[in-house]
């Protein structure tokens, strides 16, 4: 949940990235040496000057008012360093080194980015053409109406991530399905005067409009979306919608990946790595532990084991590890639009 900048709002803020991870003790003892992703620019030789200088990044700086970059303490991810991610004073800036992708994550509210953010919502600023785009969460009564809206009875106010982008009229719900096997993605549009409900909204108001929403994308990620050749032979390779990746470790095949995709979905506090269908499958698990858990393999497993919904053995950290190699370059990326 993302903070707003009052005392009393932050004295009675839900669990959020920043305090899980200044309360390490009620993830257990974790030493220093704990498994890790992540490494210094220097170490994969990138030049953090050059990918700061980006017109992507620079726009995405530019809209954030008084945003200060943690230069220091910035890491790149990715067995080719192709993700650099700079902490800042109100969340995380993305962006891959080869200048294509910026995001940022925020992790608190912020005055002046977009005047229709709810101040309890989270929020990422992504960089899309020549221009930006602001998605949001739903706060809790735009969540149970816009779930009312498509009549979906299935999906659970409390398991079920939905997303606002208001610039294009849409709504992103992700959700679930462990009967199926599957996570499935829907976009809804809204009507113009539903739109401009959602959009002129002040923080106190429940939005009592009975406009209806219109799903003009489904999408499902399931085990068969990952094709994988046998991973124990090095050298082998894999492909998922269409591009080329190396073969998962032993233990981490289509199915595993799918049970931590599910697990995520389900529990992860961290919904704003669910923007759209984009981010669905091993995406949003990079997203994850990367904008979440600051690249801590450690902090993941914890949580998979209190959540009890997920466990493969000791290849556990190698199968994150992958996940993040692989797919963390594109957390960063734009949504398409209606999914």
């Amino acid at each position: 949940m993302v903070r707003n900048n009052s005392e009393k709002n932050k004295k009675n803020q839900g669990t959020n990235r920043r305090s899980v991870l200044k309360n390490m003790a009620v993830l257990g003892a974790l030493s220093a040496a704990a498994p890790r992703v992540g490494a210094s620019p220097d170490d994969k030789n990138i030049k953090l000057g050059s990918v700061l200088s980006s017109p992507k990044v620079k726009r995405v700086k530019k809209a954030i008012p008084g945003l200060k970059l943690d230069r220091q303490n910035a890491a790149v991810f990715g067995k080719d360093g192709s993700l650099i991610v700079i902490p800042a004073n109100y969340g995380k800036l993305l962006a891959t080194t080869d200048n294509e992708a910026a995001s940022f994550y925020f992790d608190e509210w912020v005055a002046g980015v977009d005047k229709n953010w709810p101040q309890e919502a989270e929020a990422r600023l992504t960089a899309e053409g020549d221009g930006l785009l602001f998605q949001r969460g739903a706060t809790d009564s735009e969540k149970r109406q816009f779930i009312s809206a498509i009549n979906r009875s299935e999906y659970d106010e409390k398991r079920t991530n939905v997303m606002v982008t208001p610039g294009r009229g849409e709504i992103t719900f992700t959700h679930a399905n462990h009967e199926e096997r599957e996570v499935e993605t829907l976009t809804a549009v809204t009507q113009q005067g539903f739109t401009e409900s959602i959009q002129t909204q002040s923080v106190t108001e429940k939005g009592d409009t009975e406009e209806e929403l219109t799903v003009v994308d489904r999408s499902t990620f399931t085990a068969s979306d990952l094709t994988q050749t046998d991973s124990t032979s090095s050298g082998q390779t894999a492909t998922t919608s269409g591009a080329t990746i190396q073969a998962a470790p032993p233990g981490c095949h289509a199915d595993a990946i799918l049970d931590l995709v599910l697990c995520v979905t389900d529990y992860a506090d961290c919904s704003f790595c669910f923007l759209a269908s984009t981010l669905t499958g091993p995406v949003a698990v990079a997203c994850w532990i990367i904008v979440c858990l600051d690249g801590g393999l450690s902090f993941a497993m914890e949580y998979l084991t209190d959540w009890g919904c997920y466990a493969f053995g000791e290849e556990v950290y190698d199968c994150l590890r992958y996940i993040v190699d692989e797919y963390g370059h594109l957390v960063p990326e734009p949504p398409t639009a209606n999914g």
